[in-house]
């Protein structure tokens, strides 16, 4: 499967209900990654999506969520109706001996009546295995997330 195929999955999977905590996904790439980011970008092509570049490093894909979501979000979080939540995909690279490493977050935007916009951040095994895969695909070698309470530091697939 191409990797902006699975690039779908993620999105549907973080909308699910979930643990609200952060986390990111990381793997280390032999070469630039040019080929996941161009896919992100193809993906991030529905009109309800904005794709951008907040600096040299960071590619990010903006969504918005369907009615119901939205209106759980804002209610939830205490959003705003005049700039509705919006999920936040996002892949920075950095250079990084031997090759470069690629990082991986998901999160809820939801605009404030006052101050920044609120983060949520989502916790999914779909999620992580989702884009472990893209990863892998696109020629990167996913890292083992720290689980909590994992003194072992076994990977969370």
């Amino acid at each position: 499967m191409r990797p902006w195929n699975l690039l779908t999955v993620v999105f549907l999977s973080a909308c699910a209900t979930q643990d609200v905590a952060q986390i990111s996904h990381r793997a280390r790439f032999a070469e630039y990654p040019e080929n996941l980011l161009e896919s992100v970008e193809s993906a991030c092509s529905e009109p309800s999506d904005s794709f951008s570049r907040p600096d040299d490093q960071t590619i990010e894909c903006r969504t918005f969520l369907n009615p119901q979501e939205t209106a759980v979000a804002i209610m939830t979080y205490e959003g705003i109706l005049d700039d509705l939540p919006r999920l936040v995909l996002q892949f920075h690279v950095e250079p990084d001996e031997p090759g470069y490493l690629v990082q991986f977050d998901s999160y809820l935007n939801v605009p404030q009546k006052t101050g920044a916009p609120l983060r949520v951040f989502y916790r999914n095994p779909t999620v992580t295995k989702t884009v472990n895969k893209i990863m892998r695909v696109a020629g990167g070698k996913p890292e083992p997330i720290p689980v909590p309470g994992n003194a072992a530091g076994k990977p969370a697939e």
